[in-house]
C-alpha cells in the first residue's frame, strides 16, 4: 500500500508542475498546508477524497491517471487517441493509424 501513495505522490508532482503551480498555491486551493501537499508528493500522508476532487479539478486531468499504478503512465496517451476514435472530424486515415498504435501497444504488453 505504501509504494501506492508514493506512486500517486509522484504523479500528482508531475501533473501539479506541468500546471505550473507551486505547492503552496495548490495547498491553498484545496485548503491544505504547503506541507501536507510535500508529504502527499512523498507518499507520506493519504488525500482526503473530497480533495481529491478539487485537485483533479483544480489541475484538469483524469483522475485514473493520477490513480493508475505504475502501467497507467501510458494512460494520457491512450486517452488522446481514444479521443480520435470519437472524433467526428477526424478523417479515416488518422482512425485508422490510431488503430494501429492501439494493436502495437496491445502485442507490446502481451506476455
Amino acid at each position: 500500500m505504501e509504494r501506492f501513495y508514493q506512486d500517486f505522490g509522484s504523479r500528482l508532482r508531475r501533473y501539479r508542475q506541468r500546471s505550473g503551480l507551486k505547492q503552496g498555491a495548490l495547498a491553498s486551493a484545496v485548503s491544505l498546508s504547503r506541507t501536507s501537499i510535500t508529504n502527499i508528493e512523498l507518499g507520506r500522508q493519504r488525500m482526503p477524497l473530497h480533495v481529491f476532487a478539487e485537485v483533479v479539478r483544480i489541475l484538469e486531468v483524469d483522475p485514473q491517471v493520477l490513480l493508475s499504478g505504475p502501467s497507467g503512465d501510458d494512460l494520457p496517451l491512450k486517452s488522446k487517441y481514444q479521443k480520435v476514435l470519437t472524433d467526428r472530424d477526424a478523417s479515416q486515415t488518422e482512425r485508422e493509424a490510431v488503430l494501429r498504435i492501439d494493436r502495437r501497444l496491445e502485442k507490446d504488453q502481451q506476455p
